[in-house]
């Protein structure tokens, strides 16, 4: 049974990288939402969909995370520069929270 879990959870961990590149394109993109939002008070739907989608992304970090953490294993992304799942996790979650309720301030247009 565990051995089970250990081969789902590395071959998840496998998907790290592509998930991480995708983070990082949608915090520009909700930063480019943003700054369309300061400038033309428009641009808040952009804002919401890269809040939820980050934090949806860095949850699945975290648990990448404390999986491993379970099985006595430090993974990282390799391509990161060998940073921590959990440091990925929480710089998605953070902006994810925050755009997300920049966004709600104005109705969407």
């Amino acid at each position: 049974m565990l051995q089970t879990i250990a081969d789902t959870a590395s071959y998840m961990t496998s998907l790290t990288e592509p998930l991480a590149f995708a983070g990082v394109a949608l915090l520009i993109l909700g930063l480019a939402g943003f700054a369309v939002w300061v400038f033309c008070c428009w641009g808040t739907g952009l804002m919401r969909y890269c809040g939820r989608s980050l934090v949806v992304i860095g949850a699945l970090f975290l648990t990448f995370q404390a999986a491993w953490l379970f099985f006595g294993v430090e993974p990282s992304v390799k391509n990161a520069g060998g940073l921590p799942l959990w440091f990925l996790g929480f710089a998605f979650v953070v902006p994810g929270f925050l755009m997300r309720l920049v966004g709600a301030i104005r109705p969407t247009h």
